[in-house]
């Protein structure tokens, strides 16, 4: 067993040895590049950056179908002991410590703060609207560097440390890393502002006002602030219905934009340039677990289980680029369980369920159905220990966004359990650190006073 750790200790250190990280996220002027002047030409950087997330660039802000999959395949909604042939998507979450999303994403808020620095004040509508945009899209890409590089609260504690904040353009910025509650406190404010800037409708620049509030329910949902969640998430659903049954299959197609979508940003897997035809074949090599299928209820008639999994228990669901409005019911479910209103949760969970399981029965605090959930969560986000309710709730949305890039980071806010994977005789295990990724070993020598996160010291510096 002593081998197994010191071979996983291994592949880890060699996977932390490539992280790097491109240090010119603060750069502006290499090579002739030029400060905007106009508010068409500062236009041009928001522009750029929403083609960067429909064209499914590497943009790490949203995630494409490549992240889409690599997300799944190292949770344990997909079986990763069991694999045919060769592979070449990751297996367990060791193999996607070296992504840099880290640079990229200060790339982007860098463009932001160009934007909301010079972009004088002009009170026109469309400066305010560029503006508006640029606080969305810096709200949006500290709220994802936060769920990736720090850790989650945890029973609604805030961890110590936040994010370096760069708040306005400066190519000598060498900001440490914040605290967790200053870091949240910014994210809130760029939300805020974008809607008080412009309440804008226009779908071009793509931060409508209902997107940033579908933005601020996950963010009230992963900080712990529930009231907030509940509110902003049944605002957005009385404005776009839970898709019913018949549409299901067209939504995970993601070939029409249903009704209940709030936003479509990406096309779908068999749209995709992207994704090559090998990653998709070993995809399919990847079956579902059966934990993951035996947390349906009523799998005969659940769409859910229909349209997401084959008889050789191949994912089949296809990957759609959303917010929807099932994700804020089960953010506002979820949340009431928390404000000690059952009542409430039953009743959403009842509506999604109608929705997706044909001639569902309602259930209540005593008629919960009881499966053969074998899942590594055995907390909730409060780091209680499940209920049947709690319970059903979670499986609930794990069956909903299942094949969407959901479940690694629910596994995260729901106490980071560790589960590990057999592979040619050894044993990788997703460690609690894990889920929280190191920062670059480029922007710490860059800047020796930003601290590494728990785990990664021993393996960047020997």
């Amino acid at each position: 067993m002593k081998s197994m750790k010191l071979f996983n200790k291994y592949l880890l250190s060699m996977t932390l040895l490539l992280l790097g990280s491109c240090t010119s996220y603060l750069d502006l002027k290499p090579h002739g590049k030029t400060i905007p002047k106009t508010p068409e030409e500062y236009s041009a950087l928001v522009h750029q950056m929403i083609y960067d997330i429909e064209g499914e660039a590497d943009n790490y802000m949203m995630p494409n179908t490549n992240d889409v999959i690599y997300s799944e395949a190292v949770s344990d909604n997909l079986d990763a002991n069991i694999y045919l042939g060769q592979e070449i998507i990751p297996f367990y979450l060791g193999q996607q410590l070296g992504k840099n999303y880290y640079s990229k994403l200060y790339q982007y808020i860098r463009n932001c703060n160009i934007i909301l620095d010079g972009l004088k004040d002009d009170q026109t509508d469309f400066s305010k609207k560029v503006k508006s945009v640029a606080h969305a899209f810096r709200g949006v890409c500290y709220f994802e560097l936060t769920k990736l590089y720090c850790k989650a609260p945890e029973g609604g504690v805030y961890p110590e440390l936040g994010m370096p904040i760069v708040e306005t353009f400066d190519m000598e910025a060498r900001p440490i890393r914040s605290s967790y509650a200053k870091t949240i406190e910014f994210i809130e404010n760029d939300f805020v502002n974008s809607l008080e800037i412009f309440n804008m409708q226009d779908e071009v620049f793509m931060f409508t006002p209902d997107v940033v509030k579908a933005y601020m329910a996950r963010f009230y949902f992963w900080t712990a602030k529930w009231e907030q969640a509940v509110n902003v998430a049944e605002d957005l659903l009385a404005k776009y219905p839970v898709a019913p049954m018949g549409t299901f299959g067209q939504m995970v197609l993601g070939n029409t934009l249903t009704p209940n979508m709030i936003l479509r940003y990406k096309n779908t897997m068999s749209q995709s340039h992207s994704v090559s035809d090998r990653v998709y074949t070993s995809l399919k090599n990847r079956p579902v677990s059966i934990d993951f299928m035996n947390i349906f209820d009523n799998s005969t008639n659940d769409v859910r289980f229909i349209q997401s999994v084959n008889s050789r228990r191949n994912p089949i669901k296809l990957f759609i680029g959303a917010i929807r409005s099932e994700e804020m019911l089960l953010i506002a479910a979820e949340s009431s369980y928390y404000l000690q209103d059952n009542d409430k949760a039953i009743s959403l969970i009842n509506t999604l369920r109608d929705n997706r399981i044909a001639g569902n029965t309602h259930i209540t605090a005593t008629t919960i159905p009881v499966v053969q959930d074998r899942s590594v969560v055995v907390q909730d986000a409060m780091g209680n220990p499940l209920t049947p309710l709690s319970r059903f709730i979670i499986n609930e949305r794990r069956k909903e966004m299942f094949m969407e890039a959901d479940r690694m980071m629910q596994l995260k806010r729901l106490g980071s359990p560790e589960f590990w994977v057999s592979r040619n005789g050894l044993a990788y295990t997703t460690r609690k650190f894990m889920y929280t990724y190191p920062i670059p070993s480029d922007d710490i020598q860059l800047n020796k006073g930003i601290i590494q996160n728990e785990g990664y010291t021993e393996f960047v510096y020997n």
